[in-house]
């Protein structure tokens, strides 16, 4: 007995699977499988073992393109003495190149897994279009998103710190 594949399910299911799991800079990266679902979607090809071995993949990758720019606000507003605004504008626009390279050499390392022809092609695709389409839009939006939610996460953060400190 076969279960039945639905990518359109997909994105719905690993959303609402990892929002109370993922704390941090993990937060955002369940939208990475969100994305490659969605390029799997516009190529027709349906959940399986492929994609889910890219989306781990594509998670790790995208999480680390997360770090880099946080950790860089961290030390900005910790050590540098800068608002949570100016480090958050700051990490973005000094830690951009290196996101971009990492994230643009992933991608561009993918392409022949994309267009791979021969025995064994349909595995090399799969994994090839999940990691390339998600990596592709989770650069794309994490580059703007990024900063944006740890400017809210630390004024949250030293709003209830003030809170606790102060009872």
């Amino acid at each position: 007995m076969t279960t039945p594949q639905c990518a359109g399910c997909t994105p719905w299911c690993r959303s609402a699977g990892s929002l109370g799991k993922n704390r941090g800079v993990n937060a955002w990266s369940w939208q990475a499988s969100t994305m490659a679902s969605a390029a799997l979607m516009v190529t027709g090809i349906g959940s399986n073992l492929y994609t889910q071995v890219g989306m781990v993949l594509l998670i790790g990758l995208a999480s680390k393109n997360a770090i880099l720019i946080v950790e860089f606000a961290k030390v900005q507003r910790e050590e540098a003495g800068r608002t949570i605004y100016d480090a958050a504008l700051t990490a973005a626009k000094l830690r951009y190149r290196a996101v971009l390279m990492t994230a643009l050499s992933f991608v561009f390392g993918v392409v022949p897994l994309v267009v791979a022809t021969g025995a064994g092609a349909f595995s090399r695709i799969v994994i090839g279009i999940t990691v390339l389409g998600g990596m592709a839009a989770a650069t794309l939006v994490g580059i703007f998103l990024i900063p944006g939610l740890y400017a809210a996460f630390q004024r949250a953060r030293e709003r209830v710190k003030g809170m606790l400190g102060s009872a």
